[in-house]
């Protein structure tokens, strides 16, 4: 079993989505970031509002054709965006 300490945490979280919207992180490490916990869990000690984002960053390089992307800028603001609000109404115990 995974420590609770080795989890991804919200910050850790925040700062991933914050840098895909930034263009510092690629698509495709931000996935590569994000799968293993959607793949692999644990599942039940995942933060919910932490596991809601994971959903999204795990297919962030997602692609339409060799060279287009599903998921757009727009999109990646959104994530953001709901993961803030989810922490707001969701604070952590």
């Amino acid at each position: 079993m995974i420590s609770n300490d080795k989890l991804p945490s919200r910050k850790e979280t925040l700062g991933k989505l914050k840098a895909l919207v930034e263009g510092t992180l690629k698509p495709e490490e931000v996935n590569d970031w994000a799968c293993p916990w959607i793949i692999n869990g644990p599942y039940e000690s995942i933060d919910f509002v932490v596991w809601e984002a994971l959903g999204s960053l795990c297919g962030a390089d997602l692609k339409t054709s060799a060279t287009s992307y599903l998921h757009s800028h727009e999109d990646f603001l959104h994530w953001l965006t709901d993961f803030q609000k989810g922490c707001a109404l969701n604070p952590e115990k």
